[in-house]
């Protein structure tokens, strides 16, 4: 079966909302890209592996695109949990979605802001952004340097329907992605 039509046979009578869980590359032993401070693979995992424990716990079904560049060390999921890898895009997956979690935010949150206006949520742990760039991303994403305190946002969201911030909110798009906030 192809990988469209497996995607969409798993998620034929899924209760809503459906989220997509899009995580980054590992970078051992890789060496192409550095971050200063204290970063490295194992809090990337520890932050993945908190939020897959979530969604397991949870029971929500959600969409878990990994990175397509390899290694990828194994994470326990359940039934509730559909990985994907290089099988289709990001970009193929955000309109199965209701809501998206990124767990660094890097050019995906570009992609999703420019695709749709859906809740993102985003953790910022990884990586250096600047207080400016923080600000206009918050206008349209749900935005935590803790995994705990993301986890409880995404709560709140799915008990309640409120979404801290505006996706129709193409700022931090226009200012740091593309003119205007336009794709293509």
């Amino acid at each position: 079966m192809r990988p469209k039509k497996k995607l969409e046979a798993w998620l034929k009578d899924k209760p809503k909302p459906i989220g997509l869980y899009v995580t980054e590359n590992y970078l051992d032993p890789y060496g192409y890209m550095y971050y200063r401070g204290l970063y490295s693979d194992r809090q990337l995992y520890r932050t993945q592996k908190k939020f897959i424990d979530y969604f397991n716990a949870s029971g929500i079904f959600v969409i878990w695109k990994l990175h397509p560049a390899p290694p990828y060390p194994p994470h326990n999921t359940n039934y509730n949990i559909y990985k994907i890898k290089n099988e289709l895009t990001f970009t193929s997956l955000v309109p199965y979605a209701d809501f998206i979690l990124i767990d660094h935010a890097g050019t995906v949150p570009l992609q999703a802001m420019a695709m749709a206006s859906k809740p993102i949520f985003i953790c910022l742990r990884y990586g250096i952004m600047t207080e400016a760039a923080v600000n206009l991303l918050r206008k349209s994403c749900v935005c935590y340097y803790d995994e705990v305190e993301l986890i409880k946002a995404v709560e709140y969201f799915l008990s309640t329907g409120l979404y801290g911030a505006d996706p129709e909110n193409k700022e931090y798009l226009t200012a740091y992605g593309l003119p205007d906030g336009a794709m293509g």
